[in-house]
């Protein structure tokens, strides 16, 4: 069962952060950054790993698009299970 957010210690290393130009083709970079980290230092399963890409995408993309900033910063981290 699931431990009440308040419960749940501060992100476990490693980590991830990056910071990408607001340029459509930065969405790539973010991508790479994110398989290598769920890969590596999750060890997800390919299925999640593709689900996570997709949600890392599509928000990265909508930051691109829609934000005046320059610039987009993506960050990963890894709870306990």
């Amino acid at each position: 069962m699931p431990r009440p957010i308040g419960e749940v210690p501060t992100a476990v290393l490693p980590a991830f952060g990056l910071t990408i130009r607001s340029e459509p083709w930065s969405v790539a970079v973010a991508r790479r950054v994110t398989r290598a980290w769920t890969r590596c230092h999750c060890r997800m399963s390919e299925d999640r790993v593709d689900a996570v890409l997709i949600v890392v995408s599509e928000l990265c993309t909508n930051a691109v698009q829609h934000s005046p900033s320059e610039s987009v910063s993506v960050r990963g981290l890894t709870f306990p299970s």
